[in-house]
């Protein structure tokens, strides 16, 4: 659609206030409206406008009865926040299970857009004919250790002295996109060269290499 692009800016400055009025805040101008919004939700109210727009497109949205803009915020807020339950939800002015609810629903959307948002393909974007297209490394996150499988060495990750996951992200060198992702696996058993070899690897082109980042830690 030739409107698209102003439909966007349009949900956006709509996201903004939303944002604002869902946790009580008022400001004087615009510029201060969008810090206090990517403080509470993590993003800028354009990445959120076309987001949703996305899970519209996909179909999400209809998929429950009664999804609305604020619960893609409520989702937002969560991811940003980490709070117990009880505390987000007064300060949204909901009851913990409709918050709950809605959270983990468009939570589960958003990953849906995954294969939608990171293409590998998406590494040629502005390509300059280098032979290195992409910086790839491995992310690790800290869980708990899953002790219906018994007590393993195999889940721990030397970045946090404990147990994680591993997931392998690879970036495009001239966007900055995510392109490619790959996991998770228990930290202690599968190193980055491992990974590498198990799944991106395979998909490099002749003479194509991949340039490498420092330890990333996932929260």
């Amino acid at each position: 659609m030739a409107d698209k692009p102003q439909n966007i800016s349009l949900t956006a400055r709509e996201f903004l206030y939303l944002g604002l009025d869902l946790t009580n805040k008022t400001v004087k101008s615009e510029s201060l409206a969008r810090d206090r919004f990517m403080a509470h939700y993590g993003t800028e109210p354009i990445v959120v406008a076309v987001m949703w727009e996305m899970l519209i497109d996909d179909g999400w949205t209809k998929k429950k009865r009664g999804c609305k803009p604020k619960h893609l915020l409520f989702a937002l807020k969560f991811k940003k926040s980490y709070d117990a339950e009880m505390i987000t939800a007064l300060a949204l002015g909901v009851d913990e299970k409709t918050y709950r609810k809605w959270v983990w629903f468009m939570i589960e959307g958003i990953a849906q857009l995954k294969t939608l948002v990171i293409r590998l393909a998406h590494r040629f974007k502005k390509d300059s004919h280098q032979k290195a297209l992409m910086v790839v490394d491995g992310v690790d996150f800290e869980i708990k250790e899953p002790l219906s499988l018994g007590f393993s060495s195999a889940w721990f990750s030397h970045k946090f002295k404990g147990p994680g996951v591993r997931y392998e992200l690879a970036t495009c060198i001239n966007t900055g996109d995510i392109v490619w992702f790959h996991g998770p696996f228990p930290c202690g058993s599968h190193p980055d060269l491992k990974i590498f070899r198990l799944g991106l690897k395979k998909h490099l082109l002749q003479g194509e290499r991949c340039g490498v980042t420092k330890d990333i830690k996932g929260t």
